[in-house]
């Protein structure tokens, strides 16, 4: 227990250790192409462009924070001494903010779902309501300033309501999800059991150009979503063994009252709407590897938050 307990703590001092040299990287390029401070919040200095500073796509960058802040969260819960209770904090100010410069929609809504569930769940359960009333002020003050002031986080979550810019350019990324998500349905081409995992992707980006979304074919986009990735994949079989994974562990962590794992459960249900995470290696491996190392480990959780 206290090795994993030094290998989560590892985890979060490395994962600052990476946002801090990407905002060197990004800080480095405004300073050398004369912009102003307040441009670091634009395409050129955030989202992608800061995601490629570790060769890295800013979706995944965003799962990797998310996981870390989910621990500082117990860390924060659980620690009695005041100048490591702040240092922890900071951090996780720190990290919270590098996931909005990140622009990356789903981990953002995530995150805000995860205070909200964490916080509630921590001070309902230490009957320090006011307090727990007074954390979710500020995490509404702080996520209200950050989505509004990072232009292009207020600009892509307009976006998917149907947003013009002054250039008449103009995006519908929610009708147009919704498109991507129903052409990528009809790409299974076996109802039970799918096209394979390997030409899942192949198959999409076929379907994609038969039904007019050339540009997400050119791209070669996937799915987008995870359960629908892996329905064209494994089929309807495969598909049912994914829910019944997210299933089982949902009560599996419920009835060993493991509050961690049932975070981290729904962390992953509500980041799979919108990203095919299990298409990559990052994602093959963190996703088995974060419920095996939550697993009838009810000690991990003891030791990093006392309630």
């Amino acid at each position: 227990t206290e090795t994993k307990h030094k290998l989560v703590v590892n985890y979060i001092y490395w994962m600052t250790i990476l946002a801090l040299f990407s905002h060197i990287k990004v800080l480095l390029k405004l300073f050398k192409n004369k912009d102003i401070l307040f441009n670091l919040f634009n395409l050129n200095y955030s989202y992608i462009n800061l995601a490629k500073t570790i060769g890295i796509h800013s979706t995944y960058y965003a799962l990797l924070m998310l996981v870390s802040i989910v621990f500082l969260i117990f860390l924060i819960f659980n620690e009695k001494k005041k100048k490591k209770l702040f240092f922890y904090f900071f951090i996780l100010t720190y990290q919270s903010f590098f996931i909005f410069h990140l622009s990356t929609r789903t981990p953002i809504i995530a995150l805000f779902v995860l205070y909200n569930i964490s916080i509630l769940y921590f001070f309902i359960k230490n009957k320090k309501v006011q307090k727990g009333i007074l954390f979710l002020i500020f995490i509404y003050l702080f996520t209200g300033v950050m989505g509004y002031n990072v232009r292009v986080i207020r600009y892509r979550f307009q976006q998917i309501f149907g947003f013009t810019f002054s250039d008449k350019t103009h995006y519908d990324d929610g009708l147009n999800k919704l498109k991507q998500w129903q052409v990528a349905i009809k790409a299974n081409n076996n109802l039970l059991i799918g096209n394979s995992v390997a030409d899942a992707d192949t198959s999409i980006i076929k379907s994609n150009l038969k039904n007019g979304l050339t540009r997400y074919a050119k791209e070669k986009y996937n799915a987008h979503n995870q359960f629908i990735q892996t329905y064209v994949g494994l089929g309807l079989i495969g598909l049912l063994i994914l829910f019944y994974l997210f299933a089982f562990y949902i009560i599996y962590f419920y009835r060993h009252k493991n509050f961690l794992g049932m975070v981290f459960m729904l962390l992953f249900l509500i980041l799979f709407q919108t990203e095919s995470y299990l298409q990559r290696q990052i994602g093959t491996m963190l996703f088995p590897f974060i419920i095996g190392f939550l697993v009838n480990n009810t000690k991990l959780e003891k030791k990093i938050i006392q309630t």
